[in-house]
């Protein structure tokens, strides 16, 4: 139901997860500028993972921004992410999309495709339920 311009405001900033995914414990730009093409956060877990992400674009105007990751136990590869928040109707839809493949490193033994897809799924399922307490509303539609 929020503005996209409020929506904006909580997932806009590339270091901003810990203050809307319920997963992230912390975000550390390690390189670069925090939403400048080229910019790398660290992303640590509630549960003490690591994940290593590379902002590849960012814009304001458009509301979105695409991201990679260069390191991570999740069982996937070559992970491009777009994040985006569009108007619809009085209020916001947001669009969150990536291209992966089911990696083949000593963590994702035993994940097929389907398990990955799944992984990835609730990640981004726990992120809008977050997105939504970060904005002051309930858990609702996804």
């Amino acid at each position: 139901a929020a503005s996209p311009a409020r929506v904006w405001t909580v997932l806009g900033d590339f270091k901003g997860l810990p203050g809307w995914h319920p997963a992230v414990a912390t975000t550390a730009i390690r390189g670069g500028a925090a939403n400048r093409v080229g910019a790398v956060r660290e992303i640590t877990t509630k549960d003490g993972a690591k994940i290593i992400e590379e902002l590849l674009a960012w814009d304001g105007a458009a509301r979105s921004m695409r991201y990679r990751i260069l390191d991570s136990p999740l069982p996937v590869a070559d992970y491009v992410s777009t994040l985006s928040v569009e108007p619809a109707g009085k209020g916001s839809r947001v669009v969150w999309k990536s291209n992966f493949r089911r990696a083949t490193h000593e963590a994702a033994t035993g994940v097929d495709d389907a398990k990955a897809r799944e992984i990835v799924s609730g990640i981004y399922l726990a992120g809008f339920d977050g997105l939504r307490g970060a904005l002051g509303e309930g858990a609702g539609r996804r």
